[in-house]
C-alpha cells in the first residue's frame, strides 16, 4: 500500500498507513441532509466554511476594523485570533477523534493528525526526516503544507503577503500534536507561498525551545536566511510562556516551602532524605534520584536513599571509595549538570544499561564541608532544565541542615530506644508525669501492673484515671503544690498508695519520687518508681493475724489460774516476772477470784529460778490485790536459795508461805474446812 494523504519518512510509513485506514473509515461515514442543514461525519456534526473567509478575507476585515491602529497592529490581532482559535480547535478535534477511535498510544494519536488534516481540507502534510517527535521538551517537527488552504486563498485572491499567512494551519496542527503527546507545543510558519516562497514550511516545538530550533534551522540552511523573515511566535504563546514561567516559579517556591515545612516535621533520616529527593525530582522534571552520605572517617560515599532506579544499577553504585572518580567529583563541592555518559567517570555495563541521560550532581555542604550529595537524573531527557538549576541548588542548601538534624535526631532516638529497653526490663514501675498531670512515659512493668497497653496510659491524667477516688484529692493536691513550686511542700521520697487497674482492682504501690527540672530551673514533671507490694501486704496481714492469735494463746497459758477446789485457786509461775506479766497475772487472778468467789489463792513459784527486789515486790503486790477481794494468798515452792535472796533483799515477807504446793493445798483445806490435821491427796497432773 502507498500513502496518499500524507508524506512521511519511510520508517514512519507503517504507522501512517494504519492511520489512513481508521481516519478513512471515520470520514467514509458521512451523511448530508440539506433539508435539515445537516452535515454529519461518524455521528459528529460538521459545518462547511469558505477557506478565504477565515484567511485573506478575515485579514481584510480586521485591517478595516483596526484602520486607526495601523496595518501592523491589525495583522497582529488577526494572526493572534486565528492561531488561538485554530489551536483550540486542533486540541478539541484530536481529543474527540482519539476517544471515538479508541486511540491511546501517543504516536498513533499524532499520526492521525496529518491524515485527518487532509480529509478535512486544511492541507496536505509532508513530514521531514529531520523530525524527532519525542514526548518531552525536545519534541521537534519540520514539515511542509504543499496545499495549505490559507496560502491558496491568498494566491487566488491575487494578493501577495510580506508575512507567512498560514496561521490557522500552524495553530491547528500544534493543537492536535499537543493533545496527542500531552506537552505544550507551538508551530511557526517560516516559509510561505503567499509571500512568494516555494513551500509553506513549519517548525513545531516546545515553546521554550522553538526559537532555538528556528535558529538551528537557519544555521543549517543559510541560503534561506533572506526568505525566512517576519516569522513570529504567536502572541498567545508568548503570553502563555510568561504565564507558564510565572506558574513554574510559583510552583518551585511552593515546592521549596513545602519541603522546608516537611523537613521540620520529618521523623528520621530516611524520611528527610525521601522528601529531599522527591522535591528535587518534582522541581527538575527528572524521573529518578538519590542521596549519598559522606563517611566522615573514610571519605567514601554511601547511597542512603534512592528513587526510580533499577536494582542492578543501585547495587553497582551503592558505594564509592574516597579515591574513586565519583567521590572526587562530589568532594570538589561544585554542582554538575551534564549528560550521564559525558561524566568523567568510568562507565561499566550496568551503568550503560540503565540508560540515564540528563543528570544533576549537587554536593550538600554544612559548615563548609561536603557531607552528602543529592543526585537527580532522567531516563528520557537530555538536559536538566535551566530554570530548575537555581531551585535545585536552593533545595541543596536546605538539605545540609536537614541531614545534620535528622542524623542527630536518629542518634537521639536510638539512645531513647536503648534507654526504653533498659526501663522495660526494670522490675518496678517507672512513670513520668508532666505538670499537666498527664503520663509522658510508663515502662512495660507499669503497663503490666495496670493491665493496659502503653497507648492506653500515655497522655492521660494519672490521678483521674489510675488513682482510687478516696486517695485522689490528697495525692493530686500534693502533686499540684509541687508543680507550682510551693516551697512549703517537700517531695515525698517514699510514699505508699494504691493504684487502679484497668479491671478496677486496687494494687498497693510503694513509690519513690523525684522532681525533674529543666535547665532554667522550671519544673518539668515528676519521675516515679513504684514497687507493687500488694501480695506482700496481704502476707504481712496474714502473719500479723497469726501472730496476734498466737500471742493471745500464749497469754492465756503463760500464767494459768487454776481452780483446784471449791474456792481454792492455784497459780503456777514459771520463768521470770516483769511488769507486763504481773499485770496480766493480777488481771487474770482477780477476774477468777470474782468469778469463783475463791477465798484462798496458792501462788507457786517453784519454776522461778532467781528473784530480785522487783520480782519480790511484784509477788507482794499480787498478794495485796487478792486480799482486797477477801482472798488469802499462800506462796509455795520457795527454794532455799530464793529464801536466802529474799532475806538479803530486805523485803517485807508478811505473807503465808509453805514449802511445797501440797503443803499449801493442805493449808487451804484446813482454813476452809476447819480441820487442822486434815490429810490432803490432790494431784495436779
Amino acid at each position: 500500500m502507498v500513502l496518499d494523504t500524507v508524506k512521511v519518512p519511510e520508517e514512519f510509513e507503517p504507522i501512517f498507513l494504519k492511520a489512513e485506514e481508521y481516519v478513512g473509515k471515520y470520514f467514509s461515514e458521512r451523511r448530508d441532509d440539506p433539508s435539515k442543514g445537516l452535515i454529519e461525519v461518524f455521528g459528529e456534526r460538521y459545518v462547511l466554511v469558505r477557506a478565504a473567509s477565515i484567511s485573506v478575507d478575515f485579514f481584510d476585515t480586521v485591517a478595516n476594523l483596526y484602520r486607526d491602529a495601523g496595518e501592523e497592529e491589525a495583522v497582529g490581532v488577526a494572526k493572534s485570533f486565528l492561531f488561538n482559535i485554530a489551536h483550540a480547535l486542533g486540541k478539541a478535534d484530536a481529543r474527540n477523534f482519539h476517544r471515538k477511535m479508541n486511540l491511546n498510544d501517543p504516536i498513533e494519536k499524532l499520526s492521525a493528525g496529518p491524515v485527518h488534516f487532509s480529509h478535512s481540507g486544511w492541507a496536505f502534510v509532508d513530514l521531514s526526516p529531520e523530525s524527532k517527535p519525542t514526548p518531552d521538551e525536545n519534541f521537534y517537527l519540520l514539515y511542509d503544507h504543499p496545499y495549505s488552504f490559507e496560502a491558496d486563498s491568498w494566491e487566488k485572491s491575487g494578493k501577495k503577503s510580506d508575512f507567512p499567512v498560514c496561521v490557522m494551519n500552524a495553530g491547528y496542527s500544534s493543537g492536535w500534536c499537543e493533545e496527542s503527546f500531552g506537552i505544550s507545543l507551538v508551530a511557526v510558519e517560516i516559509l510561505c507561498r503567499a509571500k512568494g516562497d516555494d513551500v509553506c514550511r513549519f517548525i513545531m516545538a516546545h515553546p521554550s525551545k522553538i526559537e532555538d530550533h528556528i535558529a538551528g534551522y537557519l544555521e543549517k540552511n543559510p541560503e534561506l536566511a533572506k526568505k525566512i523573515t517576519k516569522y513570529e511566535i504567536p502572541e498567545f504563546f508568548e503570553r502563555k510562556q510568561v504565564e507558564d514561567a510565572q506558574k513554574e516559579a510559583e510552583n518551585l517556591i511552593s515546592i521549596q516551602r513545602d519541603l522546608a515545612l516537611s523537613l521540620n516535621s520529618a521523623s528520621g533520616l530516611d524520611s528527610a532524605l525521601g522528601l529531599c529527593v522527591d522535591s528535587a525530582i518534582a522541581i527538575s522534571g527528572m524521573d529518578c534520584g538519590g542521596v549519598y552520605l559522606v563517611n566522615g572517617s573514610s571519605g567514601s560515599l554511601d547511597l542512603a536513599f534512592h528513587r526510580g532506579l533499577s536494582a542492578d544499577f543501585i547495587e553497582s553504585v551503592s558505594h564509592h571509595d574516597a579515591d574513586s572518580d565519583s567521590a572526587r567529583l562530589v568532594m570538589a563541592g561544585l554542582p554538575v549538570y551534564s549528560r550521564h555518559h559525558e561524566l568523567d567517570i568510568e562507565m561499566d555495563d550496568v551503568r550503560r544499561r540503565e540508560e540515564l541521560r540528563a543528570i544533576a550532581i549537587l554536593p550538600v555542604q554544612n559548615d563548609g564541608k561536603v557531607i552528602a550529595c543529592l543526585n537527580v537524573a532522567s531516563h528520557t531527557t537530555d538536559e536538566v532544565p535551566a530554570n530548575a538549576c537555581d531551585a535545585l541548588e536552593a533545595i541543596t542548601a536546605q538539605v545540609g541542615c536537614a541531614i545534620v538534624r535528622a542524623k542527630t535526631e536518629d542518634a537521639l532516638h536510638k539512645e531513647r530506644d536503648r534507654a526504653k529497653q533498659y526501663l522495660d526490663v526494670a522490675g518496678v514501675i517507672l512513670l513520668l508525669i508532666d505538670p499537666d498531670r498527664r503520663v509522658r512515659h510508663i515502662n512495660r512493668k507499669g503497663c503490666e501492673i495496670l493491665g493496659c497497653e502503653e497507648s492506653e496510659v500515655a497522655g492521660r491524667d494519672w490521678f483521674e484515671n489510675f488513682i482510687p477516688e478516696q486517695f485522689r484529692d490528697e495525692t493530686a493536691g500534693v502533686f499540684e503544690s509541687l508543680m507550682v513550686g510551693d516551697e512549703g511542700i517537700e517531695p515525698v521520697e517514699y510514699y505508699e498508695n494504691p493504684v487502679l487497674t484497668k479491671e478496677g482492682e486496687e494494687r498497693t504501690i510503694v513509690w519513690h519520687n523525684a522532681v525533674l527540672r529543666n535547665e532554667d530551673g522550671t519544673i518539668a514533671g515528676i519521675l516515679c518508681s513504684g514497687e507493687d507490694i500488694t501480695e506482700r501486704k496481704i502476707l504481712e496481714q496474714k502473719l500479723q493475724g497469726a501472730f496476734d492469735e498466737l500471742k493471745k494463746s500464749y497469754e492465756e497459758v503463760s500464767i494459768p489460774v487454776i481452780q483446784v477446789w471449791d474456792r481454792i485457786l492455784v497459780i503456777p509461775i514459771i520463768g521470770t516476772l516483769d511488769d507486763l506479766r504481773v499485770n496480766r497475772l493480777t488481771e487474770a487472778m482477780l477476774s477468777k477470784i470474782a468469778d469463783t468467789k475463791s477465798l484462798v489463792v496458792i501462788i507457786d513459784i517453784t519454776g522461778v529460778h532467781s528473784i530480785d527486789s522487783s520480782v519480790a515486790s511484784h509477788i507482794f503486790g499480787v498478794v495485796q490485790a487478792a486480799g482486797l477481794l477477801g482472798a488469802e494468798c499462800v506462796v509455795t515452792g520457795i527454794a532455799p536459795a530464793i529464801a536466802k535472796s529474799m532475806i538479803a533483799l530486805d523485803v517485807d515477807i508478811a505473807m503465808v508461805t509453805r514449802t511445797t504446793l501440797q503443803e499449801g493445798l493442805a493449808y487451804a483445806m484446813r482454813k476452809l474446812f476447819g480441820k487442822r490435821d486434815l490429810p490432803v491427796a490432790i494431784s495436779l497432773e
